[in-house]
């Protein structure tokens, strides 16, 4: 599986690229903003995309709305620490599968990953966490 990840904050990234680095058949690229994202999936299509709200210039609810233009078949999940009635009710509107909050990455992610690709192998993440994924 493909993941696109996609924040401005390097702690973050770094962090939820260790913590999917122990998911087997999961490869994971990075964009820093909106435009670099949307440039990769212009270059190279990915099956999941895991996407920041608070981005620099283009907002993640106007890059996941950009995304599903360009492919309604890439799955988005919006990670924040925005978790909110009202911000996951926006992401949704824009067009995303679902809404993580950044504290509950490390539990969540394996899940979605399994029902995004039932054929990918998750790993068992216990003693395997995203160690500053809060971020």
């Amino acid at each position: 599986m493909k993941i696109l990840l996609v924040d401005d904050n390097a702690q973050f990234l770094a962090s939820a690229q260790r913590f999917l680095s122990h998911i087997q058949s999961v490869v994971v690229k990075t964009a820093r903003n909106g435009r670099d994202a949307l440039e990769h999936l212009k270059q190279e299509r990915a099956d999941l995309v895991l996407m920041d709200l608070n981005l620099p210039g283009m907002t993640g609810l106007e890059t996941t709305r950009h995304i599903k233009m360009l492919d309604p078949a890439i799955r988005v999940v919006v990670v924040s620490l925005w978790d909110t009635p009202e911000f996951q009710a926006a992401a949704a509107r824009a067009g995303a599968e679902s809404f993580v909050a950044k504290q509950d990455f490390a539990a969540k992610i394996p899940s979605l990953l399994v029902a995004a690709s039932p054929t990918a192998a998750v790993a068992d993440s216990a003693g395997n966490h995203a160690g500053g994924a809060n971020a």
